[in-house]
């Protein structure tokens, strides 16, 4: 029992109790979900497609087999590309000597342009020093006539035929010595051509190269590998069939969905933003934690999965919600119950439990 006590004590103490039982109730309001929301788990599937035309030669996997990251999946024909790349190496052989010969060729012309400068400038040396010792002979013998001349031995016009041949000789050299000039000019640009004359073009050998690496990467490329673990969920072609590229191969859905994606309906205004907290409801009871990673901003149309009516599509929004725990399988419709308030991490442990 409980003591005597003055009537405005139990009044206040009334007063107390009521209170406190208020906000209990607001609190476990707040914390009810403030919406019921259809909801599928989801968890992305692979496509694997052809990477070029050709024949699938094998099929390394069955239907519903659990494959690893990096396994072989399929593998295509290499014999095109294997007979591209043999033409592509013949014809960087090809095209490496066609090269090497006419660097050949090029070289043997510049060396003979050379060879002929230096004939030229030789040959006019040398007639430049025969006409100097002719003119020099000329002028000895013109000394002695113009003497025998003043004795009367002689006439005049002997004299005079000398004078006449040594001013040809000295126009000659003249000449001679002007070309010889240009001769060594000529060398000189000769000598030049030679040591700065272009080798092969480096980028025709590059682009060869690079077109070989591209074959290689190609070939590795007709083995298909899975860029994720999962379940091979369907298969497309069949071994010995002709796929163009980019046609479908098989399937690969993970095992296990790694978000949910729920509807809201149209009706209701999204006011919910990133990181409200979840509830995620499946089929058995079991509840798990899980927040809002982010909300659509057009209606689009429900997966018919989800449809209460398979004749009548539905639209709403979608909202991607995080597992905080647990694990769904892909596919499994499931219901979303969106909190007024952050769950807590205690909160988040009782729900997955």
């Amino acid at each position: 029992m409980l003591p005597n006590l003055s009537l405005n004590a139990r009044r206040r103490l009334t007063v107390v109790v009521w209170l406190l039982g208020l906000v209990t109730a607001a609190v476990l309001l707040a914390r009810r979900p403030t919406a019921d929301l259809r909801a599928l788990a989801w968890a992305g599937s692979v496509v694997l497609a052809a990477p070029q035309d050709g024949a699938l030669s094998s099929l390394e996997v069955s239907l519903h087999q659990a494959v690893s990251r990096g396994e072989l999946v399929a593998r295509f024909d290499p014999g095109q590309l294997v007979a591209r790349g043999e033409v592509l190496r013949a014809e960087f052989e090809a095209m490496d000597h066609r090269v090497a010969s006419q660097q050949d060729g090029k070289a043997r012309l510049l060396q003979k342009d050379e060879e002929e400068a230096s004939l030229e400038l030789a040959k006019l040396s040398a007639g430049i020093e025969e006409d100097e010792a002719r003119r020099a002979a000329l002028r000895q013998k013109l000394i002695i006539d113009e003497r025998l001349v003043a004795e009367g031995v002689v006439s005049a016009e002997r004299a005079a035929g000398l004078r006449r041949e040594i001013e040809v000789v000295e126009s000659r050299l003249s000449a001679d010595r002007s070309r010889r000039l240009l001769a060594q000019r000529n060398l000189r640009q000769a000598g030049w051509r030679v040591e700065t004359a272009a080798g092969p073009n480096p980028w025709l050998a590059e682009a060869a190269r690079l077109r070989l690496s591209e074959i290689e990467v190609r070939l590795e490329r007709l083995d298909v590998h899975s860029p994720t673990a999962g379940q091979v969920s369907e298969i497309f072609g069949a071994e010995g069939e002709w796929l163009e590229a980019g046609d479908p191969v098989v399937r690969i859905s993970p095992l296990a969905a790694v978000e949910v994606h729920a509807w809201l309906d149209g009706e209701v205004a999204p006011d919910f933003v990133v990181g409200t907290a979840a509830e995620i409801r499946r089929a058995n009871g079991q509840r798990l934690a899980g927040h809002v990673l982010s909300i659509g901003a057009e209606r689009l149309s429900l997966p018919e999965a989800l449809w209460q009516r398979t004749d009548l599509p539905e639209w709403g929004y979608l909202i991607r919600i995080a597992l905080g725990g647990g694990v769904l399988t892909p596919g499994e419709p499931v219901h979303v119950g969106l909190l007024d308030a952050p769950v807590t991490s205690a909160q988040a442990d009782g729900l997955a439990e």
